[in-house]
């Protein structure tokens, strides 16, 4: 059987309607902040559209690179000795 003590201490430890509505208050304010916290997060991820296009781009541009290159080599092994020779020549024998 309980005491009146025991039933003395079980009120005391109750949460009352007051305690249970700052519990409510507090959890939908920690969920409010939440949800704006996830929404600033989601408005700053890319998504795949914005991956595809960064991808897309990046090819584009390594392409571009890889062309340029390509020329500069070509002038580079082709007319170098050709300049080379010149340069040489107009030096040694004027």
């Amino acid at each position: 059987m309980a005491t009146k003590e025991d039933m003395a201490r079980l009120e005391n430890n109750m949460a009352t309607k007051k305690d249970l509505a700052r519990l409510d208050i507090a959890t939908r304010a920690d969920f409010a902040k939440l949800e704006a916290r996830i929404a600033k997060v989601e408005t700053n991820m890319a998504t795949k559209e914005d991956l595809a296009r960064l991808e897309l781009t990046t090819k584009e541009n390594f392409s571009r690179l890889e062309k340029q290159l390509a020329v500069l080599r070509f002038a580079v092994f082709s007319f170098g000795p050709t300049v080379l020779a010149l340069l040489v020549k107009l030096t040694f024998f004027p």
